[in-house]
């Protein structure tokens, strides 16, 4: 139970970053049409 906890947990971190990567590239891209 404890390994599955923590593997979820990291999965989500992971996903958290990336996805705030992918928000932050897209505000890049609209400043730079802008």
């Amino acid at each position: 139970d404890e390994a599955e906890k923590r593997e979820n947990g990291g999965v989500q971190k992971v996903y958290y970053s990336v996805l705030v990567k992918t928000v932050d590239n897209r505000e890049r891209e609209k400043k730079k049409i802008c």
